[in-house]
C-alpha cells in the first residue's frame, strides 16, 4: 500500500497548474451538485453540472494513470 501511495504522489507531483484548477473545479462542481439538490431554481442544470464533472474526473483519472504507467518504465 505505502508503494501505490508513494507511486500516486510521484504522478501528482508531475501535475500542472491546470491539472490542479480542473481538480479544484471538479470538487466545487461536486459541492455545488450538493447544492442544487436543495435548491429548487437550480434543479434543471443538474445534468449538465453532472456531466461537465464527469467529463473533468474522467480527465483526470486518465491523467493520473498515464503519469502513473509512464513513470512505472522509467524504474
Amino acid at each position: 500500500m505505502k508503494h501505490l501511495i508513494a507511486r500516486m504522489m510521484q504522478a501528482v507531483r508531475r501535475f500542472t497548474a491546470t491539472d490542479f484548477a480542473l481538480l479544484k473545479l471538479c470538487c466545487l462542481q461536486i459541492g455545488v451538485l450538493l447544492g442544487i439538490y436543495f435548491r429548487d431554481a437550480l434543479l434543471p442544470y443538474a445534468g449538465w453540472i453532472w456531466l461537465l464533472a464527469g467529463l473533468m474526473f474522467g480527465y483526470l483519472c486518465v491523467r493520473i494513470i498515464w503519469h502513473y504507467w509512464s513513470g512505472r518504465s522509467s524504474r
